[in-house]
């Protein structure tokens, strides 16, 4: 072990260098130990109540370890024994693996994860943490202990313990730091998502069970077994396909259509009733939200246009092997929207439709109920957190990449699963696993936007952006001010990106003078009835629709981005929303003028808001908005203008063109007010480095400063002078 134990050391040195001393687990070590370490030594467990050791168990309490609330129930149910168990594992008169193995047998949910962080609050100088992290970096590392045959996990502990504090001892750190960086090292995998042993166990146990089957699988299963036949090549080659295609979202197919037997097509209704949902709650509930459930209407009434053979095309390409998955997914999304193009221009849409590019949910539902070994049900918020849970990056990649690195890494959760022990049978069983993980707290480094990911997509330095997401979390909408080309409306849109898990949750607005409380809120739109007779709907408006996604999707981050928020009148299309966006949650709920229903934002909805300052509309900005939204004030910036012609690989243009920018913005400093500058935005084209600086004087700086310098074009013409000249 010498060699792979010094290989261990330097990589361990390494990355405890690099440890940022801001990391909120090492800045909440005092705190936690000092709360907990008390009540963990014998004196305190004597007297823990439930709602304490719950606590601890808490990742918001504990800082550290994500995960293990997930046990509370099961080890409040016995307090007595509890205390009992935990008396004997904090003994220090007794040794160390009898007593640590006794405790975990004689407590139900208590695993080695949970004790041993136990240890470590309650002795923070004698006890590592042994759980699937630190396994997996002991592991990685070539340190992991081996153990005689049949060793109880009290004598496996031992042996684990003595190595981490070893390595604590050669690295002159604390046993608390120490484990941070095995978090660090296995967060870095390239999907890989790390199991606990504990969670490994409970899902074994639930997998098993008639809640399980009735609560997760039985549907999926259902729609697997109707979806796979409806799909098959002969059902493709067959006349009748468009049909039974509209039958199957109108939630109208039957079993037998599709030539299932007798007991195949027994067993889609016995699953569906044991669910409690019908075909179409079945699948809507697969696929739900704004852009998924519309496609249920538009598809049959397609078939009934006559597109039937261009709806057989879309999704024949989309269930063949090949190209590659992610081009096949892009495909079909493009195939489907020119299909609701041809529709709409048809006249076969309803008052109100609109042309919608299917979501990966939509597409998820296709694939994951046409094969599970090979696709999977896509959720992106309930994915993206158990996956995170268990220390894997959500892909970065949109569209089809995304959803095909996805299956990746759903498949390696089942790979995972396996190696556990686990009986996991498909990627339902696989996606059922991460989805039962969320709907608690975040990982504790998974979890948290990457203010790296950030930087790097805006050319900001690290610390620049780490602001940006710790205002974001603040729980106030955020007011983006300056002049044009200052990038406040790309700034938003990657800051939503990194908030959010996909595009379906993020709605952007564009305001501008006709804009209203009907477009915004709600309102009441005429539609045609059967009969050709008008009728009133209360239709929501675009604020009101993502609320209702961000409340029906709790623990998911949604982003509005409002842009050119000035532009619109600001009192006519907000009125009492004003006081929704002060008062989050239920606490701020009004009530509606339209609909009369009551109305709150949810507390994971941030607001951001774009505002060009050269705009004469910025005066109607009242206080009363300003103050309800933390303002972040964008200024033409040289410097990253200059890193973004470097990634270009064409230092000298950027040099030049920073220069300009400097020159131009010191004159019309003097000239004008800082308010009416020119932005970075403007230089960074390519086509500069072949055609020059003329051309974007020309198309784009002159028509903006002209405005500004109405009836003045002598200074234009200095200006262009000033700008060309540097």
């Amino acid at each position: 072990m010498n060699a792979d134990y010094e290989s261990a050391v330097a990589k361990l040195r390494e990355m405890l260098s690099a440890l940022d001393p801001a990391d909120p687990t090492l800045v909440a070590k005092e705190r936690v130990l000092g709360r907990y370490g008390l009540m963990f030594r014998p004196e305190g467990v004597q007297r823990i109540t439930a709602e304490e050791f719950v606590s601890f168990l808490r990742f918001e309490n504990n800082q550290h370890w994500g995960g293990l609330h997930r046990m509370a129930s099961n080890l409040t149910a016995d307090m007595e024994a509890l205390r009992r168990g935990l008396a004997l594992l904090v003994d220090e008169g007794q040794p160390l693996a009898p007593r640590f193995a006794q405790a975990l047998q004689s407590v139900r949910g208590l695993g080695p994860g949970i004790a041993s962080a136990i240890l470590l609050v309650a002795y923070p100088d004698r006890y590592g943490v042994w759980n699937g992290r630190s396994e997996v970096a002991l592991k990685r590392l070539g340190v992991w202990p081996a153990a005689p045959r049949g060793a109880s996990k009290g004598q496996i502990y031992e042996r684990v313990n003595g190595v981490i504090v070893r390595l604590r001892d050669s690295l002159g750190t604390d046993l608390w730091t120490l484990d941070l960086l095995f978090s660090l090292l296995t967060e870095s995998d390239e999907g890989l998502p790390v199991i606990e042993p504990e969670d490994a166990e409970w899902f074994t146990r639930f997998l098993s069970t008639p809640e399980y089957a009735r609560r997760e699988r039985d549907y999926k299963v259902a729609v697997h077994l109707l979806v796979s036949a409806l799909l098959s090549k002969a059902s493709l080659d067959a006349p009748s396909f468009p049909d039974l295609l509209a039958r199957f979202f109108r939630g109208e197919l039957e079993p037998e259509e599709l030539g299932l037997d007798e007991g195949t097509a027994a067993e889609v209704r016995r699953r569906l009733d044991n669910s409690g949902l019908d075909l179409l709650g079945a699948i809507a509930n697969l696929t739900g939200g704004r852009w998924g459930l519309p496609h249920f209407t538009w598809i049959p009434r397609a078939v009934d246009t006559g597109l039937g053979e261009e709806l057989r095309s879309a999704f024949r390409a989309l269930v063949a092997e090949d190209p590659s998955l992610s081009e096949r997914v892009d495909r079909f999304r493009e195939e489907m929207e020119q299909i609701q193009v041809h529709l709409r221009d048809g006249g076969g849409f309803e008052p109100g439709w609109k042309v919608r590019q299917p979501s990966l949910q939509f597409v998820g539902l296709i694939l994951g109920a046409y094969d599970p070994k090979q696709y999977t049900f896509y959720h992106a918020g309930s994915l993206q957190r158990g996956l995170e849970e268990l220390g894997v990056r959500w892909p970065s990649a949109g569209g089809g990449r995304r959803y095909a690195e996805v299956c990746s890494l759903v498949q390696n959760t089942l790979q995972a699963l396996s190696e556990r022990g686990v009986p996991a049978r498909d990627m339902i069983d696989a996606q059922s696993f991460l989805y039962l993980l969320t709907g608690r707290e975040p990982h504790p480094n998974g979890g948290r936007p990457s203010s790296e990911r950030l930087a790097k997509a805006l050319l900001w330095p690290p610390e620049r952006a780490k602001r940006l997401l710790n205002t974001a979390s603040r729980g106030k909408p955020l007011l983006f001010s300056g002049p044009p080309g200052t990038g406040k409306t790309f700034v938003a849109r990657k800051l939503a990106e990194a908030l959010a898990v996909d595009e379906e949750h993020i709605e952007v607005v564009q305001f501008h003078p006709t804009y209203g409380y009907e477009d915004f809120m709600e309102g009441i739109r005429p539609r045609i009835g059967e009969g050709g007779g008008v009728r009133y709907e209360i239709v929501p408006g675009a604020l009101k629709a993502l609320c209702q996604e961000a409340t029906a999707d709790p623990e998911a981050q949604f982003v509005l981005i409002i842009d050119e928020i000035n532009r619109a009148n600001l009192p006519r299309v907000l009125g009492e929303v004003l006081y929704c966006v002060e008062y989050r949650g239920k606490d701020g709920a009004i009530r509606l003028p339209y609909s009369g229903e009551e109305f709150w934002i949810p507390e994971k909805l941030l607001i951001v808001g774009t505002m060009n300052t050269a705009d004469r509309s910025i005066a109607i900005v009242d206080a009363a908005l300003r103050r309800r939204f933390l303002e972040i004030r964008f200024d033409p910036d040289p410097e990253l203008l200059r890193r973004w012609w470097e990634r270009q690989g064409d230092a000298v243009t950027g040099e030049k063109a920073a220069r300009k920018l400097v020159a131009l913005n010191d004159a019309l400093r003097v000239l004008l007010d800082a308010h009416r500058l020119v932005g970075h935005t403007y230089l960074m084209d390519r086509r500069i480095a072949q055609e020059g600086f003329e051309p974007v004087w020309e198309w784009q700086l002159c028509p903006v400063l002209a405005e500004h310098l109405y009836a003045r074009p002598d200074e234009v013409e200095r200006l262009r002078e000033v700008f060309l000249n540097a």
